[in-house]
């Protein structure tokens, strides 16, 4: 058995109060909260919901968890031509399967 790094449950988190961050709100907490990973770290965000593309101010930051304010609601950005390329064409290989 290997022993248990201590380091990866003592690491600081990735982000920090203050900060502003984009990004999709994945799901909703119990509470209603939106919930945003940022670097996998889960940040709670209240009045949003699901599949909103946001960007957050960073007001609180526990070990495991954090919290923001939202700063504005964003439109999503459009999605690259080449993963649509690459979409359409794995759409028809598996067609042809």
């Amino acid at each position: 058995m290997k022993p248990r790094n201590d380091n990866f449950f003592n690491a600081k988190p990735p982000i920090s109060e203050g900060e502003t961050y984009t990004g999709v709100i994945d799901a909703v907490g119990g509470k209603g909260d939106g919930v945003l990973r940022i670097k996998g770290f889960v940040v709670f965000v209240p009045n949003v919901t699901k599949g909103d593309f946001v960007k957050v101010k960073i007001t609180k930051v526990l070990q495991k968890v954090s919290f923001g304010e939202l700063v504005e609601k964003l439109e999503k950005p459009p999605v690259p031509q080449a993963f649509v390329k690459k979409k359409k064409s794995l759409i028809r290989k598996l067609k042809n399967f």
